[in-house]
């Protein structure tokens, strides 16, 4: 009864804010209301990145490009994630963003109804920009929302520039910020500001999928490692050259991307783990020796026809064959 009322709430709501839209469609920042609400739902989170706003103290035009070139410079992020780039419309060569709290909301509610996404917007104020982030559908709230907001960072952009670089963090699980003085750092702005940001989004993708049972992305680690920018410590999460990780790293994102939803990994007797997978009625256990993929995976199927057991041995495994392969069979 809860569910159903929740549900109901959600499509009035879904409904209402699309009619609003649709009346000011001049107004809206990716021009025609409801664009990504008819995509497939995929379990990779949507990543939205707002130019800053018109007139504002921007660092440099380009903003949210240089954002998306960072997060690019993570392999595997299309793994992980969907950077919706050219998302945004022009008038008269200036493109329009996302206003606020308010409006990041309204396009949560619209567009990403069935999938989670990362809504990235600025503000301005007197010395520079406010990064803010709202987070749709990636994390359990405790009324049952659409998402919520979260201040990024305030960046000073026109302070000393003689100045010490100065960085005041927050006592948060993510990586935020109550201030960061860029004009001592002796670069561009928009260099510190974009490697900020992607920071912070690669970071809550991270804790994401680690939520949804995928160890060990590395997208923090992949990220920044090559410009020697350290992140913090447990940003990976897993031995870095472990076979057996790197394996089931790549094991679960194809998982994920073909639709699987994943319950818990689990530690069994001996040296094996058990990665259960679901999709429509069907679930998945999959029991894995240390040495996979060189020895063959324990499947357990349970479906409406009840348990069975898919022996997987001799010829029929290969350590180049993928579980994939036999979740697809099986679901």
């Amino acid at each position: 009864m809860v569910l159903t009322q929740s549900l109901l709430r959600d499509q009035h709501e879904q409904s209402m804010v699309l009619e609003r839209l649709r009346v000011q469609a001049r107004h809206y920042p990716l021009g025609e209301p409801g664009r990504f609400r008819e995509s497939a739902y995929s379990p990779r989170p949507a990543i939205l990145i707002s130019p800053p706003p018109g007139g504002t103290l921007s660092p440099q035009p380009g903003l949210d490009e240089l954002v998306y070139d960072r997060l690019r410079d993570a392999p595997r992020i299309s793994q992980h994630a969907e950077l919706l780039t050219g998302a945004f419309v022009w008038d008269s060569r200036v493109p329009r963003a996302v206003q606020g709290a308010v409006g990041a909301r309204e396009i949560a509610a619209v567009e990403f109804t069935s999938r989670p996404a990362i809504l990235v917007y600025f503000e301005r104020h007197a010395d520079g920009l406010t990064a803010f982030a709202y987070v749709a559908r990636m994390f359990a709230t405790t009324d049952g929302d659409w998402g919520f907001p979260l201040r990024i960072a305030k960046f000073i952009i026109h302070g000393d520039s003689r100045a010490e670089p100065t960085a005041a963090p927050l006592d948060t699980d993510l990586p935020t910020w109550k201030l960061i003085d860029v004009s001592g750092f002796g670069t561009a702005a928009g260099e510190v500001i974009a490697a900020v940001v992607s920071w912070f989004v690669l970071s809550t993708l991270d804790t994401y999928w680690l939520l949804q049972g995928v160890p060990g992305t590395r997208l923090l680690a992949s990220a920044f490692g090559a410009a020697g920018v350290a992140p913090g410590s447990g940003a990976d999460g897993a031995p870095a050259g472990d076979p057996f990780i790197e394996r089931l790293e790549k094991e679960m994102a194809g998982l994920a991307l073909a639709g699987f939803e994943f319950g818990e990994v689990l530690p069994l007797d001996g040296d094996q783990v058990a990665l259960v997978v679901s999709r429509n009625d069907q679930t998945i256990a999959f029991g894995l020796q240390d040495d996979f993929p060189a020895s063959p995976p324990t499947v357990l199927a349970f479906g409406a026809d009840g348990p069975e057991r898919l022996d997987v041995n001799g010829p029929d495994w290969t350590p180049d064959r993928r579980l994939l392969e036999i979740a697809e069979a099986l679901a």
